[in-house]
């Protein structure tokens, strides 16, 4: 996503509606056209206003509705018509900085539900579970609503409280949780060493400073390291130039990404300056899964186009366009996609994703093993245990899970198992940088980096 000025994008809307209001008046037609959209417009808000069955939305919000309608009638799921609200959600969503309780939050069996923790969080601090659900946020109803609905409610500015009643799977009614919000820091970028010449970098976004801080990793910690993995699985995208950024400490000369659309002002391309500090001698591997999109997508096949990286794990998304922001005076604002990336070979990403050079399956499950763990979560066992004995406590769930099995005469593997205790453990335990035992992935990185280093 291209972060342009506010003074550059006026200019760009002003101009494009000099444009229509003269092709307008030189064109009768198409002028009687736009006149009978609008005057359709007025019919509908008139007959909604007149004749809905119960208080009709305001007028605003009406023409909210219309806006996005209009937007969406374009058939591109990443172009979008946001309100102010809206639209500071989704840059406190890579600004790393926000008021909130600290807690991650996902949609379970329609409803919203904790599912991680941060470390010292106030939501760690209040006493919530992973596992317990959300039926109301300050007496309002989460019913119905999308994860960002619900995630917008919760957060608001530090001091402040949130009342937040939950559903919990051992409690036979539901209670109401008090929590004060703080100022929430999100690491994005995570490193640690894996052996004596490996090092390991996490990255799960491509927002502000991500690659200031992956610089400060790799002129601190990864000093003096043969190799690197830098893992992008998860990684949904972010800011191009965060990701030109991070590609800069790589290559010294080349030409890295070019983007190309109807309107040719938006037509760029990205060149590598003299910021390279990473030296061609250290080996290189990117881990990519297929959630995997966007600027994650443009580094790896910058990576891959130049043979600097090698690619291991699964295709990515395939999301290779650019949005632009374009802001109203009301502070809404229209995303709209106006061009695509393309690689330095010219490889087009939309819609086609990136295949690794390396292709590497996960654990599977047999398809009656699928059937058990169905019922397992149906009945909210793995909740139950989660909450008792702590989603990290690994050996203990896999005897408690086991013996409950047995009760109930439900068949898994011990392999099968461990590794559902292991996805358990990911999902709603707290993080941990690395686990090997089944990231079969990573097991790949560490092989293909052994077998180079070797050479």
């Amino acid at each position: 996503m291209n972060r342009k000025t506010e003074r550059m994008m006026w200019l760009t809307i002003i101009i494009i509606l000099f444009l229509v209001i003269f092709y307008l008046s030189m064109t009768p037609g198409n002028a009687a056209s736009t006149v009978s959209s609008n005057s359709l417009l007025k019919q509908l808000q008139t007959v909604i206003e007149e004749n809905y069955y119960i208080e009709p939305p305001s007028v605003d919000e009406l023409y909210v509705g219309a806006a996005k309608g209009m937007v969406s009638s374009l058939g591109d799921p990443f172009s979008a018509y946001a309100t102010k609200k809206e639209l500071e959600d989704r840059r406190n969503s890579l600004s790393h900085s926000f008021g909130g309780i600290g807690a991650y939050i996902g949609i379970e069996e329609n409803i919203p539900t904790i599912i991680r923790l941060i470390p010292d969080s106030p939501a760690k601090k209040s006493g919530i579970l992973p596992g317990d659900m959300i039926l109301e946020v300050d007496g309002k109803t989460t019913e119905g609503l999308d994860l960002d609905t619900v995630t917008s409610m919760i957060k608001g500015e530090p001091g402040t409280l949130v009342n937040i009643k939950i559903k919990r799977y051992n409690s036979k009614e539901p209670f109401i949780i008090s929590i004060k919000r703080e100022i929430i820091r999100v690491q994005v970028v995570k490193s640690g060493k894996l052996t004596d010449k490996i090092y390991y970098i996490k990255i799960s976004d491509f927002g502000d400073d991500t690659a200031s801080n992956v610089k400060n990793i790799l002129t601190d910690g990864a000093i003096g390291y043969k190799s690197l993995i830098i893992d992008l699985r998860g990684n949904p995208g972010g800011y191009l130039d965060e990701a030109i950024n991070l590609l800069q400490y790589f290559f010294t000369d080349k030409m890295l990404v070019y983007t190309k659309g109807r309107n040719k002002q938006f037509n760029e391309t990205y060149y590598a300056k003299n910021n390279q500090f990473v030296s061609d001698n250290v080996k290189i591997v990117v881990l990519v899964d297929e959630n995997s999109a966007s600027a994650a997508e443009i580094f790896t096949a910058v990576m891959k186009d130049y043979n600097r990286a090698t690619i291991v794990g699964q295709k990515t998304f395939g999301k290779g366009v650019v949005q632009q922001i374009f802001p109203f005076k009301d502070g809404s604002a229209l995303f709209l996609t106006i061009s695509q990336y393309f690689s330095p070979n010219g490889y087009v990403i939309q819609g086609k994703g990136i295949e690794p050079d390396i292709n590497v399956k996960p654990y599977q499950y047999s398809d009656d093993e699928l059937a058990t763990i169905a019922i397992l979560q149906k009945k909210g066992v793995l909740y139950q245990f989660i909450q008792k004995y702590g989603a990290n406590n690994t050996d203990i769930l896999f005897n408690k899970i086991k013996q409950y099995m047995k009760t109930q005469k439900l068949q898994l593997s011990d392999q099968s198992l461990r590794y559902l205790i292991y996805q358990l453990s990911e999902y709603y335990g707290e993080e941990v940088l690395f686990n090997l035992e089944f990231d079969y992935m990573l097991q790949k990185a560490i092989d293909v980096l052994n077998e180079k280093n070797s050479q």
